[in-house]
């Protein structure tokens, strides 16, 4: 990880050695790692507290087709509980943020509500192209196109849209990551990651919305703007980004078959970006720096 130490004197933390994921629905996930004896040997635990709940959920015996929040703050919560059991110190937790939603496609239209029935992944997205998933910046899209109203569940500490009858998408915008933020101030937490800065704009609009909710709160665990945005234009230039492996999502201009200036192809991609649910780990479009 040594490509990695730039990032720390700007940050003012540890870049992990090792790392830890945890999905809040599945307790058992946890039953392998003896994270007892981990924990020396790590800088922190990265919580991945997304992707609690997907179209995933109608193919399991434990769980419904029925749409809920993925970043739901009780069920991270009731995560963390496995942590604090084991005498983990909260100064080695990173809670993980989501720069996306998890979409549906509704059975009925006469019920839009968490808890209601869906018959498959949401519609595909012009940027994403791949079903039951949508970017920041493509939900935004949508709520301006179709002039919504965001419904918030404080509880989860999440929002959730639907438009076009039967289309439903949950995520996280300044007000929830606010929230989100609040409650890892409130655990003592170490601080906070996002999943991922490609799924985000060149003009960082979730970027922006993370801040507005740390700047909104007495928060100590967002990082600023300024150094930020650095940090994330540094990971994400031609050298590095081949380097770490950070691209952006692959998404051409309308009825455009060449990247625009200062863009490049490439037809790698990690993540979401390429839907790794799928196996899906290549794709063509535009990806680069700005």
């Amino acid at each position: 990880m040594a490509s990695l130490s730039p990032f720390r004197p700007r940050t003012g933390v540890s870049i992990a050695r090792a790392f830890f994921a945890a999905r809040a629905h599945v307790t058992s996930d946890m039953q392998h790692f003896d994270i007892v004896n981990i924990e020396p040997y790590i800088d922190f635990f990265n919580l991945m507290a997304y992707d609690l709940h997907g179209t995933w959920d109608g193919n399991n015996p434990y769980t419904q087709a029925v749409v809920a929040a993925h970043t739901n703050l009780t069920e991270i919560d009731n995560a963390m509980q496995l942590l604090w059991r084991n005498n983990i110190s909260p100064a080695k937790v990173v809670l993980g943020l989501g720069f996306y939603g998890r979409s549906f496609t509704l059975s009925s239209s006469s019920c839009t509500a968490p808890g209601c029935a869906f018959s498959g992944g949401g519609t595909a997205g012009n940027c994403t192209g791949a079903s039951g998933i949508l970017s920041y910046a493509e939900i935004q899209r949508t709520i301006t196109q179709y002039s919504l109203t965001p419904t918030l569940d404080k509880n989860a500490a999440a929002k959730w849209i639907t438009w076009n009858s039967n289309q439903w998408v949950s995520y996280d915008d300044s007000e929830t990551f606010g929230l989100k933020l609040q409650y890892a101030d409130s655990k003592c937490l170490t601080g906070t990651m996002v999943w991922a800065v490609d799924l985000d704009s060149d003009t960082n609009p979730a970027v922006d919305a993370l801040n507005s909710g740390s700047y909104g709160s007495s928060s100590t665990t967002g990082i600023a703007q300024k150094q930020l945005n650095a940090q994330m234009k540094f990971a994400t230039s031609s050298y590095n980004g081949a380097t770490l492996g950070v691209f952006w999502t692959p998404c051409l201009p309308p009825g455009s078959q060449d990247c625009p200036p200062g863009y490049q192809a490439l037809t790698r991609g990690h993540g979401k970006v390429f839907d790794i649910d799928l196996n899906h780990i290549s794709g063509e479009g535009c990806h680069g720096e700005y």
